[in-house]
């Protein structure tokens, strides 16, 4: 620094003078000089003891030249200082032929400053150090303000710290703390506290700036009610506040057992959005120690802590809704899976006494037209066909329920398309002839062979062709199989039945879902079987498509791969 250089100048011309006449000469010879200066001079012997200073040094030290005649030339050093800066220059002295530097000095008064200082030796004829001469110059305002816009830098740092630490709770209260800390080494407090609140001005959490003893004591403030004191002035108005003295402020509450003396406090409310959230109080010992500057200061601070906290109270919120969100979830899903494994497994146990007893209502209708009794056979008839609907029931909530639980696999393989798609018409035969309908198949001569789960295949173009006989009366329904040039097979049923709105068309593949109630009691059926040929469809890497007027008829489209791949490819 330019100071610096300064001071090395100045040293180094009265050390030059010094040398070429003894010190107690040049003393009397150069008093005006030495007394006109306005840096403190001091001339120390061999042993480190001042032999002279002028009146810079009284004024800027604060003892008179008479109380620093004989003393050691670290009387003033920092007791944290001393020992290593008498090392240090004396290493100095030796080896570079000076030392210079800035160092904390303690006034007469115990009033703290900063200096820099230039130690130069005196040396004699032959070159050997008689004694040594410091310079010093009072930085003290410079130093200060220098420290104080690192200390706020470093505070806004730390408070956009504080607006990002909002994963959690202990993540937040440890850079709030961070921010404590700082705060305390900018206003030069002696204690500190932040009492974070919740809506009923509860402590909720107690923050200390480190070092300071009294920390299971604020802890034990946890879950009191800050109603009293200046805690609860800032409380109530939700202001700041400024005491020079607490013996003249009744805002101020000395408590009985408190270890710590007070007189200048300074206290800010955490607050965002009209809602308080919490506390900050700075204190020292001496009166009038915290300005307006301090207040304005920590003002802002406290701003950035509660929109943090702000932020962490909405993580929170979201965090705990979402865990909630999350077990609910799991437990849902826990009882899908438990209901899709039950009635999975209940597959036997519901099949195998329906097909016997459909087995034995044929059986039964074939003895008694066997025996002549032609009135009793449509009745046993009757028995067949609500058996074989029951199975149908059946089949619909099993498969859905194996879908549901993630039990419906594929097993692939290689198979003709048209013996397939015939087979389904026989199938559905006699369902379309009970309405009147007519049905038109259409197969493209140029099918190759399909790979695929053919009986998911033929469960899918069965619902289909049941749905359109059973929604259509003395009409026409059609199938057309075509192939297509992207490697996919298009099935197509065309009907002209009651047809569908744009409004029905948008809920038709949900489960348990038709047209409407209407629908459901005059036809019957779970709503379960385009859902679950939805799902198929989508199994083999194929899709659906409907398109459908109402009063006109509907056209369904199944497009599969003529190769379907394994699952997990």
């Amino acid at each position: 620094p330019d100071e610096i250089g300064f001071l090395q100048v100045a040293a180094d011309t009265i050390a030059t003078l010094i040398e070429q006449k003894r010190a107690d000469e040049v003393v009397r010879r150069h008093a005006l000089t030495f007394a006109s200066l306005a840096e403190s001079v001091i001339i120390t012997d061999l042993e480190g003891r001042i032999v002279d200073a002028n009146p810079a040094t009284e004024r800027m030290f604060g003892y008179t030249r008479d109380e620093l005649l004989g003393q050691r030339a670290n009387l003033w050093h920092h007791p944290e200082e001393k020992e290593r800066l008498s090392q240090e220059i004396l290493t100095g002295l030796e080896q570079n032929g000076r030392w210079s530097g800035e160092i904390r000095f303690v006034r007469k008064d115990g009033r703290t400053g900063w200096a820099e200082i230039v130690v130069v030796p005196l040396l004699d004829d032959e070159g050997r150090r008689i004694a040594s001469i410091g310079v010093s110059r009072d930085i003290t305002e410079r130093k200060e303000a220098r420290m104080a816009l690192e200390a706020q830098k470093r505070l806004f740092e730390n408070l956009v710290a504080v607006a990002r630490a909002t994963a959690t709770y202990p993540t937040l209260k440890a850079t709030l703390r961070n921010a404590l800390d700082v705060a305390v080494q900018i206003t030069g407090a002696q204690r500190s506290s932040l009492f974070l609140l919740d809506k009923d001005r509860r402590v909720t959490a107690s923050i200390l700036a480190r070092g300071q003893a009294d920390e299971a004591q604020a802890k034990s403030l946890v879950g009191t009610v800050m109603d009293k004191g200046l805690a609860g002035w800032i409380a109530e108005y939700q202001q700041s506040a400024l005491i020079s003295d607490t013996r003249l402020d009744d805002r101020w509450l000395t408590l009985p057992d408190q270890p710590y003396e007070a007189r200048s406090v300074l206290g800010v409310p955490i607050r965002a959005g009209g809602v308080l959230l919490g506390i900050l109080t700075l204190m020292h010992a001496e009166v009038g120690h915290f300005t307006e500057e301090h207040l304005h200061l920590m003002e802002a601070a406290a701003d950035q802590m509660a929109l943090a906290l702000r932020n962490a109270q909405m993580f929170e919120e979201q965090y705990r809704l979402a865990a909630e969100l999350a077990e609910a979830r799991d437990a849902a899903e826990a009882a899908s899976r438990a209901k899709g494994m039950f009635l999975a497994n209940m597959s036997h146990e519901l099949r195998t006494p329906l097909n016997a007893i459909i087995g034995y209502g044929e059986l039964l209708a074939e003895e008694i037209e066997e025996a002549g009794l032609p009135d009793l056979v449509e009745d046993a008839r009757r028995i067949g066909r609500a058996g074989r609907q029951l199975l149908e029931l059946i089949n619909d909530v099993l498969d859905f329920s194996k879908i549901e639980a993630g039990k419906m696999s594929l097993y692939l393989e290689t198979f003709p398309i048209a013996p397939l798609v015939q087979q389904v018409v026989d199938t559905a035969k006699p369902l379309v002839e009970r309405n009147a309908n007519r049905v038109k198949v259409q197969i493209a001569p140029d099918l190759p062979m399909m790979r695929a789960d053919q009986t998911k295949v033929r469960q899918i173009l069965l619902n289909l062709l049941s749905n359109a006989a059973k929604f259509t009366e003395n009409g026409e329904i059609n199938l057309h199989v075509t192939r297509h040039d992207d490697g996919q097979v298009c099935f197509m049923v065309q009907d002209t039945g009651i047809g569908m709105s744009e409004e029905q068309i948008e809920n038709l593949f949900q489960p348990f879902t038709q047209a409407d109630a209407s629908t459901t009691r005059k036809y019957g059926g779970t709503g379960l079987g385009l859902a679950i040929s939805r799902h198929l469809c989508e199994m083999m890497g194929g899709r659906i498509e409907v398109k459908s007027s109402l009063g006109v008829g509907s056209v369904f489209q199944v497009f599969l791969p003529l190769i379907v791949e394994a699952e997990g490819k």
